[in-house]
């Protein structure tokens, strides 16, 4: 007589290792995503990168924070979402406004 006893066994690991591998998954929020996108083109972006390194850090950490967060209530979620992009918004305007203040020091001394 064959025994199903290891099969079976075989079958509940295989199942397990399936059911684990969709818990682990990680859903992304098109909102985290945007704000991931934006930094990266911040990152890319010569008038912004150079000037506003320490604000896109900051706001890196955050967004990875908000990232990382697979449990985190939904209020909590949705506040630190909203930071996350303010500290995005911030590091791209300070980049901005640094990068427009040395042009207009260059400017200045050309003239």
């Amino acid at each position: 007589m064959i025994s199903t006893r290891p099969l079976f066994r075989l079958s509940l690991l295989a199942a397990a290792v399936i059911a684990s591998g969709c818990a682990s998954t990680p859903r992304v929020n098109s909102e985290v995503a945007r704000l991931q996108d934006q930094l990266r083109d911040m990152r890319a972006d010569e008038r912004i990168a150079p000037y506003a390194a320490a604000e896109l850090r900051d706001a890196e950490v955050a967004v990875a924070f908000i990232a990382d967060q697979r449990r985190m209530r939904a209020q909590d979620f949705d506040r630190n979402l909203y930071l996350a992009g303010r500290l995005v918004n911030i590091a791209g305007a300070e980049g901005l406004a640094r990068y427009a203040t040395k042009v207009g020091q260059d400017l200045d001394r050309e003239r």
